[in-house]
């Protein structure tokens, strides 16, 4: 966001306005779409993160039923997943840490290599996904589209 000078939605009804602009244009493209919350910050759900998340949750959820989209919650699937593993609190602080893995990790298994070196088990960092938590997310959407039919 500060590279590419892109404005935070820090208030709940920017974001709840941007979102549903978003939603207008993408529906005015291509009306086939799903619609998938917010993951993640972090893999501890009860970080001061995860908890103000789930306020865009909501409102992701509800813009979707008030377009009448379908809603994929991999959201709940992530705590699911989570539930009864040792959670991890490790976030990176500094846009350079990011830098250094992007740079250095270059295959996913190096993502999950690093993934598990730092206690994670969906993403790299804690938020960027690692091999288990794309898989979860295309297994979902691949079943969801699937019993669409």
């Amino acid at each position: 966001k500060i590279i590419k000078k892109q404005k935070w939605a820090k208030d709940i009804s920017v974001f709840r306005t941007k979102y549903d602009e978003l939603l207008d244009y993408i529906l005015n493209k291509n009306e086939n779409i799903i619609v998938i919350p917010p993951l993640l910050i972090g893999e501890d759900f009860n970080n001061f993160w995860n908890k103000e998340l789930n306020e865009f949750i909501k409102v992701v959820y509800d813009l979707s039923k008030e377009n009448k989209l379908p809603y994929l919650d991999i959201n709940s699937q992530y705590k699911d997943y989570l539930k009864d593993k040792s959670i991890s609190n490790y976030l990176p602080l500094k846009v350079y840490e990011l830098y250094k893995d992007v740079k250095r990790l270059t295959s996913s298994d190096f993502v999950d290599q690093k993934s598990i070196e730092r206690g994670l088990h969906l993403t790299l960092d804690g938020v960027h996904l690692n091999s288990s938590g794309a898989r979860i997310i295309s297994t979902s959407i691949i079943d969801f589209i699937n019993n669409q039919k």
